[in-house]
């Protein structure tokens, strides 16, 4: 500010006192300058060719109220997250089931710091006759109340799988849940019925992102486009669909943390992941390593992400 002449000022700057650090906003206004002598008619010179101020005028407003707020803000805001994401991993299998006749694997990653923890979940459960029931889901919103509502889905997408209910039936039912659970809260979500008997995919979607496929010779393939609207918003229809897989299919269910980005349009996502697929060849651990690391989903995304997948065993392999 000597040099140039120049109004300075600093935000918070904390000074270290008798009564504790305090914080101050500061400005610097010179107040004048010493005109260097110079030839008659000479033109003014520059600021930095100028004499010093002739004096300093010095503004101070303190700010440790607003500082402190600031920092306990924050901190509040760190605990609930780590609540959250603890509840949210909670809440999630500890261990998947791993059936006999079908490989799977899941991974979960929550958003980074900057981003509040959502409602994404993955199950896997085990049914009558031998076949397996895959489900992936993801609650709008975030927060505490995301996890709590997601936690609730799960439980309710167990029960109905025990009692052997159609993907279309369970999708009916969890909509009228999610509306008594909270009519402002929706979610999306997607379940499938493994039979190893018939080599078969049953599944449902409500609202959910399409199932991918990847047949042995590396083509993927989309499941089916026509779905039902999202649970939560009551009244609509549900329909299943039904799948024959060759042994050594892998098929994916992911939320959509995994394909949705700000700057382009979520296709652009699908088409990306639907690449990285048709090469992610390998066990399901492999493949869900793989389409995080080629999706450039780090410990610092912007928002959660789910990923299951699956794998039909080769017939050497069973």
């Amino acid at each position: 500010m000597i040099r140039s002449g120049r109004t300075r000022s600093v935000k918070a700057r904390c000074i270290v006192g008798l009564g504790g650090n305090r914080y101050y906003n500061i400005s610097c206004v010179p107040l004048g300058v010493d005109e260097p002598d110079g030839p008659a008619g000479a033109p003014a010179a520059a600021p930095a060719a100028q004499g010093a101020p002739l004096g300093v005028l010095i503004f101070a407003a303190e700010v440790t109220d607003q500082v402190q707020a600031a920092a306990r803000l924050r901190e509040a805001e760190r605990r609930q997250r780590e609540a959250a994401v603890t509840l949210q991993r909670s809440l999630l299998p500890q261990k998947l089931e791993q059936p006999a006749d079908l490989r799977v694997a899941a991974t979960y990653q929550p958003g980074g710091a900057d981003a509040a923890v959502g409602g994404d979940w993955y199950d896997v459960i085990g049914i009558d006759g031998g076949r397996t029931a895959l489900v992936i889901g993801d609650v709008m919103g975030r927060g505490l109340r995301a996890a709590a509502v997601m936690g609730q889905l799960r439980t309710a997408v167990r029960a109905y799988a025990r009692i052997d209910l159609p993907p279309d039936r369970v999708m009916g039912l969890l909509d009228g849940l999610a509306m008594e659970i909270d009519a402002n809260q929706i979610a999306t979500c997607a379940y499938a019925v493994w039979d190893p008997t018939a080599l078969s995919l049953t599944y449902a979607s409500a609202g959910h992102l399409p199932l991918l496929l990847r047949c042995p010779d590396g083509t993927v393939l989309r499941g089916e486009e026509q779905n039902g609207p999202p649970l939560g918003t009551g009244g609509g229809t549900h329909v299943s669909h039904t799948l024959r897989l060759l042994p050594g299919t892998t098929g994916v269910l992911y939320t959509d943390g995994l394909v949705e980005r700000r700057d382009e349009d979520i296709d652009q996502g699908l088409d990306h992941l639907a690449r990285t697929l048709a090469g992610a060849a390998g066990t399901p651990e492999v493949v869900c390593a793989r389409l995080l690391r080629a999706m450039g989903v780090t410990a610092e995304h912007d928002d959660d992400v789910a990923v299951l997948a699956f794998q039909v065993p080769q017939a050497a392999d069973t």
